[in-house]
């Protein structure tokens, strides 16, 4: 091993060389926007999940209330045809009577 000498101590270390044009400011700067889009990225990720599993469970309420609505609406035709069918009884009735007060 080579001893050290008093020159060796003002040498300048080069394990990094830059150009001239390019400083660490400008390393850090590309780092950092770098991180960031990464960062970004998996944030619209997420969201984009959560409004997905939002958007599935809104499709299924409204398949359901389809559903209900559809069931009501059969029902509401079942009682207006007994409606119906119990107006023309009473309107026989009514002309039975009238007949027979004549």
């Amino acid at each position: 091993m080579a001893a050290i000498t008093p020159d060796d101590c003002t040498k300048k270390r080069t394990w990094l060389r830059f150009e001239p044009t390019i400083s660490v400011g400008n390393i850090v700067t590309i780092g950092a926007v770098a991180v960031s889009i990464f960062v970004w990225g998996s944030t619209v990720e997420r969201t984009l999940a959560v409004h997905g599993v939002q958007i599935q469970n809104t499709q299924q309420t409204g398949l359901r209330l389809a559903a209900e609505i559809t069931l009501n609406k059969t029902e509401i035709n079942e009682s207006l045809k007994e409606i119906n069918t119990e107006l023309k009884e009473i309107s026989a009735q009514i002309s039975v009577f009238l007949l027979q007060r004549k």
